[in-house]
């Protein structure tokens, strides 16, 4: 047996199809499950923002915008953050993920409800280093329209009035010294 090529008329002339020969079946690119892009934001770009009592974007601001390649997509959003709130106050805080402005997969729109809560490297407020920390997954199945952009934002919020929280570094360290850190956000659109 050998491989069989099926040819083909296209636009600017004809090509083929190199069928091999073993067992199997063709895939659809858009079949359910199928990933069909991934999208990727990565920076270590430091940076501070006043966290209050409603959803902010942080400082570097970090959203990612893809623009879908099949109607009904579901989209795979990961997150690592790393940085520091002043006093230690993320115990009281939620962080969500907006799509085009609006939270996704959260319990609520409280202050409080949210998708995770930063993760304390310390026991007690230390401004100088005990980093806080964010690793998290959700899936947003609301759909999509192919060729239709959408942007997906880390949002932070806090029960406990106001306090600053920075991004990819500690709080009272120089930005060169003590731990840094890069913040990553990655997007999967997986055909619906």
């Amino acid at each position: 047996m050998g491989t069989l090529s099926v040819d083909y008329i296209k636009t600017a002339g004809g090509g083929s199809i190199a069928v091999p020969d073993t067992a199997g079946t063709f895939d659809r690119l858009q079949r359910a499950g199928n990933v069909l892009q991934v999208v990727h934001f990565l920076t270590s770009d430091q940076g501070s923002v006043s966290v209050s009592t409603s959803d902010i974007a942080l400082s570097p601001d970090i959203f990612k915008t893809i623009t879908p390649v099949g109607d009904g997509s579901n989209f795979l959003i990961t997150v690592r953050w790393a940085g520091e709130s002043a006093n230690g106050f993320t115990y009281n805080s939620s962080i969500n993920i907006h799509r085009d402005g609006v939270r996704i997969n959260a319990p609520g729109t409280l202050n409080y409800q949210g998708l995770s809560s930063p993760v304390l490297t310390y026991y007690a407020a230390d401004n100088s280093s005990t980093p806080d920390m964010i690793n998290f997954s959700t899936l947003d199945t609301t759909g999509s329209t192919a060729g239709t952009p959408i942007t997906f934002r880390l949002v932070f919020t806090t029960a406990s009035g106001s306090y600053t929280v920075w991004t990819n570094r500690c709080f009272t360290a120089p930005s060169s010294a003590f731990e840094t850190f890069s913040t990553e956000m990655i997007i999967m659109e997986i055909a619906g």
